[in-house]
């Protein structure tokens, strides 16, 4: 009996608290797969970012950190995301661009929980 009641306590916490819970999660955007994208085409129809307008539907009050290669064409890479995703519906008061995403052919898109501190 009293190993039952430890069973439905753990279950209860694992119903209650495990949606609360939200992951960072870290998507990569390669520099040669955005300068290839015809403009023409929809931004969305490129899976790194179908990745990103999912999980921020599923999390709402989330936050985005764009993490862009240092330099002029980092900051400018950078600026064209940050204006398509405004443009797709996420406000730009729910990003947050960042210098520094470890190598100079990638973007780094986080996923972060709750609102941008920056």
């Amino acid at each position: 009996m009293l190993c039952f009641a430890y069973m439905i306590r753990a279950v209860l916490i694992f119903v209650l608290v495990l949606p609360a819970m939200v992951v960072a999660e870290s998507i990569s955007l390669p520099l040669e797969q955005w300068k290839q994208m015809d403009r023409g085409q929809k931004v969305i129809e490129l899976a790194p970012l179908k990745k990103l307008m999912k999980a921020v539907e599923l999390a709402p009050d989330s936050s985005i950190n764009i993490r862009y290669p240092g330099g002029d064409q980092g900051v400018t890479w950078a600026g064209q995301l940050r204006d398509w995703l405004v443009s797709l519906g996420v406000a730009s008061s729910r990003m947050i661009l960042e210098p520094g995403s470890g190598k100079a052919d990638m973007m780094v898109l986080e996923i972060q929980p709750g609102a941008p501190t920056q």
